[in-house]
C-alpha cells in the first residue's frame, strides 16, 4: 500500500501587543511551537469529529462505510451536498 503525503502550508498572522506578548512569555517557552502544537491539538478534535459524523450518517443512511479515515473524509468531500462551515453560513 502506498501512501502519499501532501504538505500545505498555511501562513497566518497573529495580532498582539506588547502585553499580551509578555504575558505568553512567561509561561511559554517557544511561542511558534506552542502555537503549532495548538492547531495540530484542534486540527485532529475536528478530524475525529468530522469522521463520526460521516460514519454515523453512512449507517443513518444504510451508505457503506470506506475502512480507513482517509477514505471516510474523501467520500464526505465528495458528497454533492458538501459544504464547509462558511458555505453553510452563507459568508
Amino acid at each position: 500500500m502506498k501512501h502519499i503525503w501532501i504538505a500545505i502550508f498555511l501562513t497566518m498572522c497573529i495580532e498582539y501587543d506588547a502585553v499580551d506578548k509578555k504575558v505568553v512569555e512567561t509561561y511559554v517557552y517557544d511561542a511558534p511551537t506552542w502555537l503549532q502544537e495548538a492547531w495540530n491539538m484542534k486540527a485532529a478534535n475536528r478530524r475525529q469529529e468530522f469522521i463520526k459524523a460521516e460514519v454515523d450518517r453512512s449507517i443513518r443512511d444504510r451508505e457503506q462505510i470506506p475502512a480507513g479515515e482517509a477514505a471516510i473524509i474523501e467520500k464526505a468531500l465528495k458528497r454533492p451536498d458538501y459544504k464547509s462551515r462558511k458555505e453553510r453560513e452563507g459568508k
